[in-house]
């Protein structure tokens, strides 16, 4: 038996940038002996700050240390781990993008169109600078006419190296499909070459030379021979591994999406009204409308992924011969993350995906705080599912939700004190229709370490 109904999860989480009044707080502080659980989460709700207890600020302008504090303007500052992530909260994050994409080597994206690329440079138009009007002619000339040597910042460019690409996508991804997700893999794998692969599937292997926007073509280099190949002919091109450049592990980042599918790191990031201005990981700068930001993760040795952690134990339940791994970064079906929030699907570059009816078990050795994230049915894939999430400290039930996980229902925010905790096992069981469709998605949970070991 084929089981249909399984997808998305991915990674985006909280946000926060103007000023709007709350009328409510969306939960109290959760202890040890009664955590929390905000459900369900609203698409109105105001821009709020989400902290590891449930509390909440507003913040206007952001201001960022370089450590990714916060300082509020009373002055009052959280630090990371008081705080874990910023979601705009009536905003989403497409997750898919109709626009061609580029896809860094770190696998960040940004969604937009060329405007001019050699064996050394691309320069990327992003999809909220491209005005109603369109770009003139003269705009082009003026930017392609530059020796690459000088080429600056323009508040409707993005300079990028080669090096740090690791592919270009022109063709929009097919919905409801895991090509998303395939592609991904083929992103993560070892090139010695450019890979140019064509519309239906053809692959050209050899160095890619220039890209043309005037005449929409590409130049690529197959031994001696150089060929003209129309972008219309072109689905991706892959990059040469052997000559990508990869993020200082030293820098500490944040990760940031944006409501056009945006994905990208950043080195530093000042949130104003009305425009946000970043640095990427390359040292690039980069200018965006801040309504644009649906969420700001920070990257800190004080938050640690759920999905970077290793279980200890894993069982699934097998129901017609049919049994799912747990995945990270991906549904069980290897499809991109996705929740509804406020009745809109949501998608997240970052969780865990499980199938009912399976136990997954964490040694936390005692080390956490809170953990914290959206928990719900895939959005895409779990519609028809029905399924009942328990938690348990060290064999002993720590949280379990009152009523079921149904599809199309809004994902909850949890945050659950697992302090005095060694071993986290989650379970979950099968629902009214057993195992169909039981997608089950942990988006951006994150593990809040104790400060100074307590």
């Amino acid at each position: 038996m084929n089981l249909k109904g399984c997808l998305g999860f991915c990674s985006g989480i909280f946000w926060v940038v103007s000023i709007l009044f709350i009328d409510e707080p969306i939960s109290d502080s959760p202890t040890s002996d009664s955590p929390k659980s905000v459900s369900p989460i609203k698409a109105e709700t105001e821009n709020i700050l989400f902290t590891p207890n449930g509390q909440m600020e507003i913040v206007l302008p952001i201001t960022f240390r370089p450590n990714w504090s916060i300082e509020f303007p009373n002055k009052k500052e959280y630090l990371v781990g008081d705080w874990y992530q910023i979601k705009r909260s009536n905003s989403v994050s497409l997750g898919v993008s109709k626009d061609p994409q580029i896809f860094l080597t770190n696998k960040d994206r940004l969604p937009g169109g060329i405007l001019s690329a050699t064996d050394r440079v691309v320069i990327w138009r992003p999809a909220w600078a491209v005005p109603k009007t369109g770009f003139s002619s003269n705009h082009e000339k003026k930017l392609n006419s530059l020796p690459q040597e000088k080429l600056s910042l323009f508040s409707e460019s993005v300079k990028i190296p080669i090096s740090r690409i690791g592919a270009i996508r022109f063709r929009q991804f097919r919905k409801n499909s895991g090509e998303m997700g395939n592609f991904l893999d083929q992103l993560g794998g070892q090139r010695n070459k450019d890979i140019l692969v064509l519309v239906g599937g053809g692959k050209l292997e050899g160095t890619f030379l220039q890209w043309k926007e005037e005449t929409k073509e590409c130049h690529f280099q197959i031994g001696n021979e150089i060929k003209e190949i129309a972008g219309r002919d072109i689905e991706s091109i892959f990059f040469n591994t052997n000559l990508s450049a990869r993020p200082n592990n030293r820098v500490k980042l944040a990760r940031i999406s944006l409501t056009d599918g945006t994905l990208l790191h950043l080195s530093t990031l000042s949130v104003q009204k009305t425009e946000s201005i970043a640095r990427l990981w390359f040292n690039q700068e980069i200018r965006f409308p801040s309504d644009k930001i649906v969420s700001i993760i920070p990257e800190s040795d004080q938050i640690v992924s759920l999905g970077t952690l290793s279980p200890i134990k894993y069982r699934s339940e097998a129901f017609l011969q049919e049994k799912y791994p747990w995945v990270s970064g991906q549904n069980c079906l290897k499809h991109p993350i996705s929740l509804y929030i406020g009745d809109t699907v949501n998608y997240f570059e970052d969780g865990i995906g499980l199938h009912s009816q399976c136990q997954i078990t964490y040694d936390l050795k005692n080390r956490y705080q809170n953990l914290v994230g959206l928990f719900g049915l895939d959005a895409v894939d779990g519609n028809q599912g029905s399924c009942l999430l328990q938690i348990y400290r060290d064999g002993k039930p720590l949280w379990e939700k009152p009523h079921l996980f149904q599809g199309q229902d809004n994902a909850e925010q949890l945050s659950i004190d697992v302090s005095s905790t060694n071993e986290l096992r989650l379970e979950l069981l099968w629902g009214r229709n057993g195992p169909i469709g039981d997608v089950f998605n942990l988006a951006d949970p994150v593990l809040i370490k104790k400060r100074n070991g307590k």
